[in-house]
């Protein structure tokens, strides 16, 4: 990759895309002084949690774009679907589907649960991208393009605007896959950074050993104290 690249290191990474992340992170924490993070919440929506799932979905968009121009550069993703880069991205990092987050209210969440995409032929021999076998939708990813394209129009299976899929769940789920890709991608550029840096305040990456926290502290008597905070377990 050329070193203008925004993923050629780990700094210029953290400054295009991880204070990106974090704003928008901060954003999504405003609002729970008006609506609280939990599970009776998950359909509450509104226009702040509309405006962060257009933001949060289109910034997952050029990141995924971007992790996949750096690992295949001959890939052309500049104008593509999930379908495209989707593919790429699994490419990348094959274990995304499997990755557990712990959310601040300690629920764990899976946002590319069971998603894998692959390649096949059409019947005029092209390369399409299509769901791997077994692979399930990102419902959360779903319900953003509804948001976007047709807003105000009325789902018919569900029985809601397709305005309300702009609720608190969605944005988590979407915050959540946002923040693994950043966690991910700075691992492969420097597994010990996030050590190092501003972390999230919302999630945690589980069973990841760059979430242990170890510092020095002093007893009553002058002793120092080695204290060790491990990362969370995935219970899913």
């Amino acid at each position: 990759m050329s070193e203008q690249s925004p993923i050629s290191t780990f700094e210029s990474f953290r400054q295009t895309y991880w204070t990106y992340y974090l704003a928008l992170e901060d954003r999504l924490l405003q609002t729970e002084r008006c609506c609280a993070f939990s599970q009776r919440n998950t359909e509450a929506f509104s226009i702040e949690y509309l405006t962060l799932l257009l933001s949060t979905c289109g910034e997952v968009d050029s990141l995924a774009k971007a992790i996949g121009t750096h690992f295949f550069p001959e890939a052309d993703l500049n104008k593509c679907t999930i379908s495209k880069w989707g593919y790429y991205l699994c490419q990348s990092f094959p274990e995304i589907d499997t990755k557990v987050l712990q959310f601040k209210n300690g629920m764990q969440l899976k946002p590319f649960d069971s998603w894998q995409q692959t390649t096949a032929t059409n019947k005029k021999g092209q390369t399409i991208y299509v769901k791997a076998p077994g692979s399930k939708r990102l419902q959360w990813w779903a319900d953003y393009n509804t948001v976007k394209h047709s807003r105000a129009s009325i789902d018919p299976d569900r029985g809601l605007a397709n305005y309300e899929k702009a609720n608190q769940g969605n944005v988590i789920k979407a915050m959540g896959a946002l923040f693994l890709l950043n966690r991910l991608m700075m691992q492969i550029l420097n597994a010990d950074a996030y050590q190092t840096i501003e972390r999230s305040k919302l999630f945690k990456l589980c069973n990841s050993p760059d979430e242990t926290v170890t510092f020095i502290c002093y007893g009553s008597k002058g002793v120092p104290l080695q204290i060790t905070h491990k990362a969370p377990r995935a219970r899913i």
